[in-house]
Parts: C-alpha cells; sequence; structure tokens
C-alpha cells in the first residue's frame, strides 16, 4: 500500500498533566422521607418513594442501585454483592502495593494461601524463600535484605507444560531483583512489589484451578500452540503487520513483563511498519494493544451458574494440521478466500469423575482474555461480545476517554510542517458532544470464551475501538495536548518513522491564531467522527467511519480521490490534527 506524502509535519507533545475535575451526581428525584428509612438501601429507599425511577435511568444509574437491567428491578444476590466489596477492596490495594521485601513477599504468600517456608541457600548466609503451590514452587534466594535470586519450577513431566519456563523466571526475577543504574550503584529504595504481586497472583489463579484431570497451565500453552500454528501460516501468506492487525493476532508466552500467554491484535501506526517485520521485542516504540490469556473461575449468581462460555479443555488441537480451509459457503469454488480450519475438543474427558455420568461435572474453571491496555466500547457492542456481563461504570464514550477533559473545554497543540520550520500553526480542539448521541460505555478490562476461534471476533471489535481511541487522544489525550495555549515554541523530537512519511512542507502559511478544529462523535454512523476547520475562506468538513477490525472510511463531499487519500493519511499517521494540517496545506 502506497502512504501519502504528509510532508513533515510534527506534533508538539504537551508534556503537561491537567487537574482531574469532579463530576456531579446525577438527581435520581425527591424521595418521601420516613424515620424507619434511616441507615436502608437505596432500594429500600426507592421502595417507600413517592417518585418513580426515572424512565431515562440508564443501566449503569440501575447497578449502583442495587439493580440490574433486565432482572425485574432485583436486588443483587448477597454473594455477588460480596464480591464486588472484595474486587473493590482489592483494587483499593492494588494501587498501594507496598515495596520490596522478604516480608511483604511472606504477606503476599499468606494472602494467597501458598505454603512458604525458609531454609539456608548454597552460598554462605544466604536464606532461601520457597513459595509452593500445588504445580508451581517459586524460589527466592536473598542475603541480609537484597533478594538475589528467583527460580520457577512447575511439576509434571509435560515438557510443553506452560512454555519457555525460563523466559517466566526472568520476568519474576526482574520483578524482585534491583537492577543497577551503573555497576556497584543500585537505587537507594526498593521498587515496589506491584509487578511481581500481579504477576504472582496470575500463576496462583492458573493453579488453584487446576485439579487432578485439569493442569490449567497446560491447557493455557496447548493455546498458545495451535495459535502459534495459526499465526506462522498467516505470517507467511498475509506479512507480519497483517497477521497481527487482521489475522488471528501474534501469540507470545511471558512477554513485556507478563508472566502467561498474551496476543498482540493491534500495533500503532501499523502501515508505517508494514514492510518492516522482524521480530518482537521487549521494548517496542509503538503502542501495542494485546489480550492477556488467563484461567477464572466460572461464576454463580445467586447459586446459580451464570455462564455462556464452555469450560477449560485442556489440547492443543484447536485447529487441524492443514490450518485453512475453503469456506464452506463456497458453492462455486470461484473464490479462494480461505477460513481457519477449527476443530472442537470434547469435554467429557475433562469430567471431574470419570465413568460416573450422574456425579461428573465439567470443571469450574473457564478462559478469559484480559485486555492490556482497557478498552473504551459502547455497551451494545460489549454486550455483543460478553452476553453474560452485569452492567456497572456505565458512563459516557467521551467522559471515560477523558475523565478530566470538561464538556466546554479546549485543548491545544502545537504542529510544525518539518523539523526546521520557526513557527508552528496551533490546533484549538474543541469536542462536541450532543445529548442525543450519548453513547452509554464501559471501560472493559476483560472477556471470556470458550474456544479460541472467539478471539477473532472479539480482535474485530477491539480492533476498531483501540483505532478510534487513538484517533480521539491525538486530539484531547494530555499526553498530545494542554489546556492552555503553548507559549514556550520548544520544537518536538521527531520520530524517525513519521519524519521520513511526513517530510518537507513550506510552512508560510502558518496562522497567527489557533486554527480552531471541532470533532464530534456520530455514533450512528457505525461510529465514526466528523471533523469541521476553517479552510481556504470556507470550511473543511469530513466524516470518519471507523468499522470492525481498523478499516477506515472517509466522505468529504463527495470528491472520491481526495477521501481515498485522507483515509490512507489517517492510516497512516493515526493523527487527526496531522491530516487537517495536511488536507489544508494542500496535500502536497
Amino acid at each position: 500500500m502506497t502512504t501519502p506524502n504528509l510532508t513533515g509535519l510534527t506534533p508538539k507533545m504537551a508534556g503537561q498533566t491537567p487537574k482531574m475535575t469532579g463530576s456531579t451526581p446525577s438527581a435520581l428525584g425527591s424521595f418521601g422521607f420516613s424515620p424507619a428509612l434511616l441507615g436502608q438501601s437505596p432500594m429500600a429507599m426507592l421502595k417507600h418513594s413517592r417518585s418513580p425511577l426515572p424512565s431515562g435511568a440508564s443501566p449503569g444509574m440501575l447497578v449502583r442501585l442495587g439493580m440490574t437491567p433486565g432482572m425485574g428491578m432485583q436486588q443483587l444476590p448477597p454473594d455477588e454483592t460480596k464480591k464486588r466489596e472484595l474486587e473493590e477492596m482489592l483494587k483499593l490495594l492494588a494501587q498501594r502495593p507496598g515495596r520490596i521485601s522478604i516480608p511483604a513477599i511472606e504477606r503476599l504468600a499468606k494472602g494467597m494461601g501458598l505454603d512458604f517456608y525458609k531454609e539456608d541457600g548454597d552460598a554462605p548466609g544466604v536464606i532461601r524463600l520457597s513459595l509452593a503451590a500445588k504445580i508451581f514452587l517459586l524460589d527466592i534466594e536473598y542475603l541480609g535484605n537484597t533478594i538475589i535470586k528467583a527460580q520457577l519450577a512447575l511439576s509434571g513431566n509435560d515438557p510443553q507444560t506452560f512454555q519457555s519456563i525460563d523466559e517466566a523466571t526472568k520476568i519474576l526475577q526482574s520483578n524482585l531483583v534491583p537492577v543497577a543504574k551503573s555497576p556497584g550503584h543500585y537505587p537507594l529504595f526498593s521498587s515496589s512489589i506491584g509487578d511481581f504481586s500481579e504477576n504472582l497472583t496470575r500463576l496462583y489463579r492458573t493453579d488453584k484451578l487446576s485439579t487432578d484431570n485439569l493442569n490449567c497451565f497446560t491447557a493455557i500453552s496447548g493455546i498458545y500452540q495451535s495459535l502459534e500454528k495459526i499465526y506462522h501460516y498467516e505470517r507467511e501468506n498475509m506479512g507480519e503487520m497483517a497477521a497481527l492487525c487482521f489475522g488471528n493476532g501474534r501469540p507470545q508466552m511471558h512477554i513485556r513483563g507478563k508472566v502467561g500467554l498474551s496476543i498482540d491484535y493491534w500495533k500503532e501506526r501499523r502501515l508505517l511498519n508494514a514492510h518492516g517485520g522482524g521480530k518482537n521485542t521487549e521494548e517496542e516504540e509503538e503502542r501495542l494493544w494485546r489480550v492477556l490469556i488467563e484461567v477464572e473461575e466460572t461464576p454463580n449468581f445467586g447459586g446459580i451458574p451464570m455462564n455462556h462460555v464452555t469450560p477449560v479443555r485442556s489440547t492443543n488441537h484447536w485447529v487441524s494440521d492443514e490450518i485453512k480451509k475453503h469456506k464452506e459457503d463456497n458453492l462455486f469454488g470461484d473464490l479462494e478466500e480461505l477460513t481457519t480450519d477449527w476443530l472442537e475438543p470434547p469435554l467429557e474427558e475433562l469430567m471431574e469423575i470419570p465413568g460416573d455420568p450422574t456425579q461428573s461435572k465439567p470443571p469450574s474453571a473457564r478462559f478469559v482474555a484480559r485486555l492490556d491496555p482497557p478498552l473504551v466500547l459502547p455497551w451494545p457492542e460489549e454486550q455483543a461480545l460478553n452476553p453474560s456481563i452485569i452492567p456497572t461504570d456505565i458512563d459516557s464514550f467521551e467522559r471515560l476517554l477523558f475523565p478530566s477533559l470538561s464538556p466546554k473545554e479546549s485543548t491545544y497543540r502545537e504542529i510544525y510542517g518539518s523539523s526546521e520550520d520557526a513557527e508552528a500553526t496551533i490546533h484549538n480542539y474543541h469536542l462536541e458532544t450532543l445529548a442525543l448521541k450519548t453513547v452509554s460505555s464501559r471501560r472493559v478490562t476483560e472477556i471470556p470464551f470458550s474456544h479460541p476461534r472467539d478471539l477473532l471476533r472479539f480482535f474485530h471489535t477491539l480492533r476498531q475501538y483501540a483505532l478510534l481511541s487513538t484517533l480521539l487522544e491525538s486530539c484531547f489525550s494530555p499526553k498530545h495536548v494542554s489546556k492552555t495555549p503553548p507559549s514556550d515554541g520548544q520544537k518536538p523530537v521527531v520520530m524517525d518513522e513519521l519524519d521520513l512519511l511526513l517530510q518537507g512542507f513550506d510552512s508560510s502559511n502558518t496562522p497567527a491564531v489557533g486554527l480552531p478544529v471541532t470533532v464530534s462523535l456520530e455514533p450512528e454512523q457505525g461510529f465514526g467522527l466528523r471533523v469541521v476547520y476553517p479552510d481556504q475562506g470556507g470550511m473543511g468538513n469530513w466524516q470518519v467511519v471507523v468499522g470492525k477490525n481498523g478499516d477506515l472510511k472517509v466522505a468529504a463531499g463527495g470528491n472520491g480521490a481526495m477521501e481515498d487519500r485522507i483515509r490512507k493519511a489517517l492510516g497512516a499517521a493515526e493523527d487527526v490534527g496531522l491530516v487537517v494540517e495536511w488536507v489544508r496545506r494542500g496535500m502536497q
């Protein structure tokens, strides 16, 4: 694909962190007061209220009152309420995990119910702390207050169990062992134990849900082996970036600080890297979006299993050896389009009591894809991916993306024609939101699934909103813009790839005042944006629709050639401001 010459336009990175603004809770109407209601729940107050619940109450508002949509305004069961309270407590504790120390590690182990004991190490004065579960054993050696070494081991004879255990050990050791800034000079204070706690928790959950008939570590490795076969096939036939950003994604074990299986499904400025290929490294210049494949306990709702997915199956035969096949609906055989040849492993062999169908039951564990980073999705989109989800923390799409940006605030950004320019165009962005176009959304952190084939359907939607969020962030994220007009005139550092793409623009027509650019959401158009700005005595006005798999469509007054060039430019730069300035200057 030929990328347009965006002529050296480069954005100014703001670097300022805006202050968080408060939010005002919505009124729910007036309640009839009774002394008997003192100390009662909101549900009790509603039952005695003279005013009914407003007809426009959102699902999130109902949940905050202890109700869920579609349940006849029932109150949440006590066990679900306790589970949510515990989750909130864990979130608060995770925000202040403390620093690395042997007592802190012991507290973690005790809190998880791990066995732990101490013994003398191999060297004089060295103590070995061992954390033991059913399947994994983590040895931590320390001398005085300094941790020297960490070593992870898994029981069992399967060489494929959890794959590349040495790489997992390296991650855990990097979580615990301080890195010298220079030879012999270590940090004065120990680092946070947060990363180690997160990885240990991931190991603990996988171990806890394993049984005599089900090794969850092997189950995760089985998914990795099948997806790796698909990835190698797609990479050879589609290319690196197409396999990552259009196919079934790039699976990897123990990468970028996380123990376990992760699948990269989207990459920032993917078109600039389409011909680069190469092996993924720990340090990526562009942002990557991925899911972490884990197991979790199948939830119950008031004692009733609420699960739309099949329990965990431990196998590496999720896909045939041929990997791809012709689509079954290809009646005429004149199309070369292929689809993945998935297999359906049986579940019966994982029953806990073989040979006794009256007592056998499937394992109470399911696969879950945890989003890293989380994404904001409209509520209907998330419900399509996870039908059993209970809506909480629902808010508008733009407030979840930019919680510190008030509705009437503008943001500012400098864009230079090239790295040699003395002056910049100042853009003044405004996010226009209309009450009728408000999209009830949630910040999605995880999606359960039955089979790895489900992941491709997830990726189609996740890629759409990863790209949409990136386009909006280019105008409203504190990483790129500020809330006050720039005054220092300092130029940004130019990224090599973007500098090659955007070379040599004449910036002699830079306006003296900020250029007003209005960005509005258009969710009824398959979820898109409308961008409006002054342009040569008139108004630039184009609509961008972001579809599944990050597919872009642009409408700009019916000029097909112009629309195609804007589409390619947005796909390459993923930056609204750069493309606005490029269009204003004649798309040279």
